[in-house]
């Protein structure tokens, strides 16, 4: 068991950078919206990515990442990267998923999950049943949102 949260956490931590800092065209969507002034604007990007995994019955997919600069949470300014995940478990027995604890690393800083906003994170994954997680993380804007 503790291979297989290993190897999921390493596979979300992965494809968390790789989602959110790809270039490639073959398979993301961007879509951009303003709603401020051009200074302090926020910009929300959708990437739409075409990533599936099967592992011992666990399938993966990861559904979009999504990412807002100079967004606003509780007064703070912030860039928020969201990632969608669909889950299934095909297995006869139930999996413990460390999703909580995933974390993303830009610029090679490490940040952590926002369990408040992130959704159906539990560890507990019955059998022959499906989940819809949403991870979020929330940067904080000292730093350079350029490469996100």
């Amino acid at each position: 068991m503790k291979k297989f949260l290993i190897a999921l956490l390493s596979s979300v931590i992965i494809i968390s950078m790789l989602g959110a800092c790809t270039n490639s065209n073959s398979s993301e969507k961007p879509e951009q919206v303003d709603k401020k002034s051009p200074d302090k604007a926020e910009k929300t990007q959708m990437y739409v990515m075409d990533w599936k995994d099967t592992w011992k019955g666990l399938s993966s997919e990861i559904k979009h990442v999504t990412v807002v600069k100079n967004g606003k949470v509780k007064g703070k300014d912030i860039d928020v990267v969201g990632l969608k995940l669909d889950l299934v478990n095909k297995t006869e027995k139930d999996f413990t998923i460390g999703l909580g604890k995933a974390k993303l690393i830009v610029d090679g800083k490490v940040y952590k999950l926002s369990k408040e906003n992130s959704r159906n994170i539990g560890e507990k994954f019955p059998k022959k049943n499906k989940k819809n997680v949403l991870l979020v993380y929330q940067l904080p804007k000292k730093r350079s949102t350029k490469k996100i």
